[in-house]
């Protein structure tokens, strides 16, 4: 299930709930995916906000891919270090092109996250 949280014009506050079926089976009684965040539309955010989604979104799919987190619809944990190495050269790729054009505390959070894979990266690659 995911939540959304919307204002409106009147700072009302309005929850939707979306429950995304496709992945259950037919028959099955499995409860919705729960969503831990609830983020209001990406239009709502500001720029510097949008960045820091798709940061910690480009970092949850490695975390997954690392086996710290499950799937979401499988709920099994994976190990897939090619899936990590791409998705961290994904981050690098950004770090490269936004490059003295992130304010200082996204930079730090970016060099945070890149830092963070790669130390775990190097932790599963010896295990395996």
């Amino acid at each position: 299930m995911i939540s959304v949280i919307i204002m409106s014009e009147e700072n009302k506050e309005k929850t939707y709930k979306v429950v995304d079926k496709r992945f259950q089976e037919k028959e099955s009684n499995a409860e919705p995916i729960p969503s831990s965040n609830i983020i209001p539309p990406l239009e709502q955010l500001s720029i510097k906000d949008r960045f820091i989604v798709l940061i910690s979104s480009l970092m949850q799919s490695a975390l997954i891919y690392l086996g710290e987190e499950p799937e979401p619809v499988t709920k099994e944990k994976k190990l897939d270090l090619n899936e990590v190495r791409n998705t961290i050269s994904m981050i690098e790729m950004l770090k490269e092109k936004t490059r003295n054009n992130l304010e200082k505390d996204e930079q730090d959070f970016l060099e945070g996250v890149i830092y963070t894979l790669k130390m775990k990266y190097l932790e599963k690659s010896k295990i395996k």
